[in-house]
């Protein structure tokens, strides 16, 4: 029970560390459709997003990380508005454990909330 209760601060403390100092808006919680993590990374399928149903691709998205007490908590949300010209679909995102600072075999938990892929 303790731990649990650590991971839901620790999933908080990623999803303040994306609100900006000035201004404080609460950021979007992106709800992905999987997550896969592999000998290179962790690989993530993301739905369309914003209202021209943009692709999701790692240009629009970003990484919160948190390593509070040790544990390792990701966050993905979306960078800024998304703007396209066409109707998008959902995409598989890849970052390497390199990039988000995490050794290949640590484990992480991920903050964003789990949906069925349509």
């Amino acid at each position: 029970m303790e731990r649990f209760a650590v991971k839901r601060l620790s999933a908080a403390a990623v999803l303040l560390s994306l609100v900006p100092a000035v201004g404080r808006t609460t950021p979007v919680v992106m709800v992905i459709e999987t997550v896969q993590a592999d000998r290179d990374g962790v690989t993530i399928r993301a739905p369309v997003q914003g209202p021209g149903a943009c692709t999701p691709t790692r240009k629009n998205l970003t990484v919160a990380i948190s390593k509070d007490s040790g544990l390792v908590t990701l966050l993905v949300a979306p960078r800024g508005a998304a703007e396209c010209r066409d109707k998008g679909s959902p995409a598989e995102v890849h970052w390497s454990y390199e990039e988000l600072g995490v050794a290949p075999g640590e484990g992480f938990t991920i903050a964003n909330p789990l949906a069925r892929p349509r």
